[in-house]
């Protein structure tokens, strides 16, 4: 599991994070973009 912060281009629109996870039995990839990180907390 690995989580990367991404802004918009030129400042538009708040900062997203990306999560994402990949199945180590089935090497599935699964990601979303969120609004928080909430990983560490």
């Amino acid at each position: 599991m690995g989580t990367s912060e991404h802004g918009w281009p030129a400042g538009r629109g708040e900062k997203l994070y990306l999560i994402h996870m990949i199945d180590g039995a089935t090497s599935e990839l699964t990601a979303r973009f969120v609004c928080h990180d909430s990983a560490g907390v």
